[in-house]
């Protein structure tokens, strides 16, 4: 790549694009080893033809509008997104088995289709207003002074799956034999309601909900949540929107830390969510504990 210059491509190139030259498209499927390694590598002959005009900073607009910054890097001859990637792939649910086509502009500009598993484009997220504030640049809202927000940070909950496939997240991380037992014994049970579940950390602020599973099932849903566990005791929780950098997270947050501690709840141990009702939101939650020693509330 040549000289990284954010936002625009190396002035030093001969092969620079011009403003009136006809883009190009290219594609790429998605394969495990895509989610796996949280990167993207580019066509090698695409990465040839534009490499050395380049710059570190990539735009990508996708059919929302939205405009996203991710990080280039020229690893062994080939152009790969890494910085902001995995959020992309995150935010807009991508999964094994997708294909994105592109369309580069020139200057580092691209744009881009998400096409699912079933070749048919999705529905894209809600439409977040474009922001050119590179990713080490966000400023705090007012939100992030809240009492349940306090030094929040994007990974509070290891998202499993939305839809019980093959975890992404587990592949890139080490499980311990509780861990394990509590995973399968909440995968092997059935759901009647559409779910999501999650494996907790060791850190109790908010609830991270996936966002594909917010805009297949949970679009006009209240504010305030009802939680309720198999014997039958509920808590209230705020469910809000979180802008942050490159992405938008919908958590779950006031009330959150109460239900951790009021079921006992810890580093390893595994929730399914359940959407009951919508429209004065009731989500049943089915805890599955990693410490056997402990009394699972299904």
């Amino acid at each position: 790549m040549g000289a990284k210059q954010k936002g625009g491509p190396s002035t030093s190139s001969g092969r620079m694009q011009e403003s009136h030259s006809p883009p190009m498209h290219f594609f790429k499927a998605i394969i495990t080893s895509t989610i796996r390694n949280q990167k993207l590598k580019l066509p090698r002959k695409f990465s040839r033809k534009f490499g050395n005009e380049l710059s570190a900073i990539a735009t990508i607009t996708v059919p929302n509008g939205r405009i996203w910054k991710l990080g280039l890097q020229k690893i062994g001859g080939r152009i790969v997104f890494v910085d902001g990637w995995q959020e992309f792939v995150e935010y807009h649910s991508i999964d094994s088995g997708y294909f994105l086509v592109f369309r580069y502009d020139g200057f580092s500009k691209f744009h881009v289709r998400i096409l699912d598993k079933s070749a048919t484009e999705i529905d894209y997220p809600w439409n977040a207003p474009s922001s050119d504030v590179e990713p080490h640049s966000d400023e705090e809202s007012p939100e992030d002074h809240d009492q349940d927000d306090e030094d929040d940070d994007d990974d509070d909950v290891e998202i499993i799956d939305n839809k019980m496939f093959a975890s992404t997240h587990l592949c890139r991380r080490q499980m311990s034999m509780k861990n394990k037992r509590a995973i399968r014994a909440a995968t092997s049970c059935k759901y009647a309601h559409p779910s999501f579940i999650v494996l907790l950390p060791g850190h109790k602020k908010n609830l991270h909900v996936p966002m594909g599973f917010v805009m297949k099932y949970m679009q006009g849903c209240s504010q305030v949540i009802t939680l309720e566990t198999c014997n039958g005791k509920k808590w209230q929780v705020t469910f809000s929107l979180k802008e942050r950098r490159t992405t938008n997270k919908i958590r779950i947050s006031k009330g959150w830390r109460g239900f951790l501690r009021d079921n006992n709840l810890g580093a390893g141990d595994v929730c399914v969510f359940e959407l009951i009702k919508k429209k004065a939101t009731l989500l049943k939650v089915s805890i599955y504990y990693a410490d056997p020693e402990k009394k699972c509330s299904k």
